[in-house]
């Protein structure tokens, strides 16, 4: 079954903004394939794919650890955002899962998004700590990290008051 989902989830993945975009999607390569066949064959994945007629136009791969279910991809058709497809398989696959009876919980990990409004029930606040050495270079790189996440927030704040910022987002995710 995985290399049925396997092969639908990938093409869905290939027209997704994540992977042209920011090369963030359903890794493409024999040995990612080897390790998900590999966890399937111990039952350490859930995969879904939704289909749309015959084409496949969302998928959701989901890794176990004991007892939870971990959130690690999940992609859509861009033609079938309008119809939220993402947030229907969701909803499918969760149904399912809780038929199972078999999870305390569905971590959709760290981050921000529609699903995790709609589906979350509860929430952890979580930190990435850095530990860096005092030297001029860390400062530097501190400070201006610092600069360009104020500049991108100033500019997002700025597209969205001249009403570009939605507009600009579904041209870049063509």
């Amino acid at each position: 079954e995985i290399e049925e989902f396997y092969r639908f989830a990938r093409k869905v993945s290939a027209d997704t903004y994540q992977e042209r975009l920011l090369d963030a999607g359903l890794p493409d390569n024999q040995e990612y394939f080897t390790q998900l066949r590999n966890a399937a064959a111990n039952d350490g994945v859930r995969g879904f794919v939704l289909f749309y007629e015959d084409r496949p136009i969302s998928y959701l791969l989901l890794r176990i650890v004991e007892d939870m279910l971990l959130y690690d991809y999940l992609g859509y058709d861009p033609e079938y955002a309008k119809w939220s497809a993402g947030t229907v398989l969701h909803w499918l696959a969760i149904e399912d899962l809780f038929a199972e009876q078999r999870y305390r919980l569905l971590d959709f990990t760290e981050g921000d998004g529609e699903h995790k409004r709609r589906f979350g029930t509860d929430h952890i606040t979580c930190a990435n700590v850095f530990c860096l050495k005092k030297k001029p270079s860390t400062y530097f790189m501190l400070h201006l990290h610092a600069g360009l996440d104020r500049f991108a927030a100033f500019s997002g704040e700025l597209l969205t008051r001249l009403g570009l910022r939605s507009k600009i987002r579904k041209w870049l995710r063509r």
